[in-house]
C-alpha cells in the first residue's frame, strides 16, 4: 500500500495497519495503565512548569501571562477529563498516580532541605 497521496479511502484503512498484536488482555490492561499514568504525570508536570514560569520567571523571560494561564487551563481540562474517565473505568491508576506524585513531592522537599543544610 502506497500513501504518497492520502485519500479518504486510504485514511479509513490506516488504522488496520496499526492494530495491536498483543492479544493477552492482562498485558493490554498493564499497557493501558502505564499509558494513563504517563499522561497524568505529564499533565501534572506541564501544569506545574507553566505555573512556575508564571509565578517566578515570566518577567525575566518575557512570557505572556495569557498564554501561560491558557496553557494551564487547557491542561487542567484534559487532566480533569482523564481523571474522570479513569475514575469510572480503572480507579487503581489514580491511586498509583497520587502515590507517585506524593513520593515525588516528598523526595523534592527532602532534596531541597539537604541542599539548604549543606549551604
Amino acid at each position: 500500500m502506497h500513501f504518497a497521496f492520502a485519500t479518504a479511502e486510504s485514511l479509513c484503512n490506516l488504522p488496520l495497519l496499526f492494530k495491536t498484536t498483543i492479544r493477552d488482555p492482562f498485558a493490554q490492561t498493564i499497557l493501558s495503565r502505564i499509558a494513563s499514568l504517563g499522561a497524568i504525570f505529564y499533565l501534572v508536570i506541564d501544569i506545574s512548569m507553566h505555573w512556575g514560569v508564571f509565578r517566578h520567571l515570566r518577567h525575566d523571560v518575557r512570557a505572556n501571562p495569557a498564554v501561560l494561564l491558557t496553557a494551564i487551563a487547557l491542561d487542567a481540562v484534559v487532566l480533569a477529563a482523564s481523571i474522570w474517565i479513569k475514575a469510572q473505568s480503572d480507579p487503581m491508576v489514580l491511586y498509583f498516580a497520587v502515590a507517585g506524585i506524593g513520593l515525588i513531592v516528598i523526595g523534592e522537599r527532602l532534596f531541597i532541605h539537604q541542599k539548604r543544610i549543606q549551604q
